[in-house]
């Protein structure tokens, strides 16, 4: 096996260290018309193979997926996927923002297919959503990190409730609120203790898929104050955002990254700017003292999830951009 030549492959044949990265394709056929990366870095992995003499006639296809995109490192970017970027091999991207990202690495745009991560429709679905109780569950799933923008959540809630006096609100964070050393977390509980909000925030920590559904389920609104942060970082598509909307949940978010790409703006939800605390608050307000309004939101967010992000339709898109790439 071409893994064990020192002459191409240095040390690293010595060490085995390829080796075991590809022998388990020797017993496999290898007769693979797409081999298909998720994340950029795991076209490595092809390259790699071909270099051993796997893959001969098989098309790469890689999607990014934000992670591996990072975007104050378009230089190191460009010398990670070099080999991506040359061979002129097709990617695709969650959302135009990622698709920008990419395109200021150096890859070209006939080359990039939009395609969202997908959302199983019939899993992700409301029941008996709670639209009348008379408290009111404003819901943030994420990690506690800063471009996700949580320690904002008490800014936002400081205004509604002390200064606008809507005090029928509750806000619900779902995500890890057990690592101390988190900067964000420790913000949040900050933010949280200055304007004296305890009684309003629910910290529920991390929870399973099914537990997150149920507390979607008695929500009423999703939101997600995202940021941009100093190296340039911002969430690239925020899956979960299809996800509320799929639960037809109306979503509050910023135009930081791609999530301004996954909803019907005035339809859906809204999208602020993300330095602009007031208009969030605003919409929010719209949100709370309207609930018919949030009712139609929520209906029209079901059925756009269903037509643009369901895993069966985004399927059929990627089946699709198969066999474009192979004629």
């Amino acid at each position: 096996m071409s893994a064990l030549n020192i002459f191409k492959f240095g040390i690293s044949a010595l060490k085995l260290s390829i080796f075991h990265k590809v022998s388990w394709l020797s017993e496999t056929s290898d007769n693979y018309d797409i081999v298909h990366a998720h994340f950029g870095q795991m076209s490595d992995y092809y390259f790699l193979a071909q270099k051993c003499g796997f893959f001969k006639g098989a098309e790469l296809i890689t999607t990014f997926h934000g992670y591996d995109i990072t975007p104050g490192e378009v230089l190191l970017n460009r010398t990670k996927y070099a080999q991506l970027i040359k061979q002129n091999k097709m990617v695709t991207a969650n959302t135009e923002f990622t698709k920008s990202l990419l395109l200021d690495v150096g890859f070209k745009s006939k080359n990039i297919q939009i395609l969202p991560v997908g959302v199983d429709t019939s899993y992700y679905h409301s029941g008996n959503s709670n639209y009348d109780s008379n408290i009111l569950n404003i819901l943030f799933i994420g990690r506690i990190t800063k471009f996700k923008g949580v320690s904002r959540i008490p800014e936002i809630a400081n205004i509604l409730i002390n200064e606008k006096g809507i005090i029928n609100i509750q806000f619900k964070i779902i995500g890890n609120i057990y690592y101390e050393a988190e900067k964000e977390l420790q913000k949040l509980h900050a933010n949280i203790d200055k304007y004296k909000l305890k009684d309003y925030f629910h910290l529920i920590g991390p929870k399973k898929q099914d537990e997150i559904i149920e507390e979607m389920r008695n929500s009423h609104i999703y939101i997600m104050p995202g940021i941009t942060d100093s190296t340039g970082r911002a969430e690239n598509q925020g899956l979960v955002i299809q996800e509320a909307q799929s639960m037809k949940l109306p979503v509050v978010v910023t135009d930081a990254g791609g999530m301004k790409y996954g909803l019907i703006e005035g339809e859906t939800g809204f999208v602020v700017k993300q330095n602009n605390i007031n208009d969030f608050v605003e919409k929010l307000e719209f949100l709370i003292k309207n609930p018919e309004q949030r009712k139609v939101m929520g209906e029209n967010a079901r059925d756009f999830v269903r037509k643009k992000y369901d895993s069966k339709i985004l399927g059929d898109q990627l089946e699709q951009i198969y066999f474009d790439t192979l004629n």
